[in-house]
């Protein structure tokens, strides 16, 4: 069975395809939403903690702050062994 289907502004046009090509095709129409509406929340969020940031509500952690959260991890991972190294060359205990 085939199905006349309106894809979207991105590709103009009425296209003929069967229902299950139809039935992909909203699901992804659906999901690139959904990303969509993540990358814009996700910017909004930015935004906001950056103007905390300017007015001195939040601060940025220290590159140290930062390697000594990365340092908590599990220890077979690379970037882990790298903050510990880098902390013990500093005096830095974590």
């Amino acid at each position: 069975m085939k199905v006349r289907l309106f894809i979207d502004n991105w590709n103009c046009g009425i296209i003929t395809v069967s229902l299950k090509q139809a039935k992909k095709l909203a699901e992804l129409n659906r999901q690139r939403d959904k990303d969509i509406n993540l990358c814009i929340r996700r910017e909004k969020l930015r935004k906001e903690y950056q103007a905390k940031v300017e007015r001195g509500e939040l601060r940025p952690p220290t590159r140290t702050e930062k390697l000594i959260e990365i340092a908590r991890g599990h220890i077979d991972n690379e970037s882990v062994k790298a903050a510990r190294r880098l902390l013990i060359k500093r005096g830095v205990t974590y």
